[in-house]
C-alpha cells in the first residue's frame, strides 16, 4: 500500500510493471496513484520489454547494437 504523497510531481515507477497484474488490479493500482498523488501531472513508467531480436520481417525488431537496457528475460531471471 502506498503512502499518500499529495504534493508529488512527477510520479515515477521503475521495474514494478509485473506487480500490477492481473489487469483488474492494474486499473485499481493506477487509480490509487491518482487518489494518493492528486498534484501529479506526469507519470513515468520504466520497465522491461519483450523484444524480437534480428527479425527481418518486422520494423520493430531490435538488433544487438540497439537492445534496450532491460529486457523481459532480465526481469524473469532476477525475480
Amino acid at each position: 500500500m502506498m503512502a499518500s504523497v499529495p504534493k508529488t510531481e512527477p510520479l515515477t515507477c521503475f521495474m514494478m510493471g509485473l506487480d500490477f497484474w492481473p489487469r483488474d488490479m492494474c486499473v485499481i493500482t493506477l487509480q490509487r496513484f491518482r487518489q494518493d498523488s492528486p498534484k501529479a501531472r506526469r507519470f513515468f513508467l520504466g520497465d522491461t520489454t519483450r523484444i524480437m531480436l534480428d527479425n527481418a520481417h518486422s520494423k520493430y525488431a531490435a538488433t544487438e547494437s540497439n537492445l534496450p537496457l532491460f529486457t523481459l528475460g532480465f526481469e524473469l531471471a532476477t525475480r
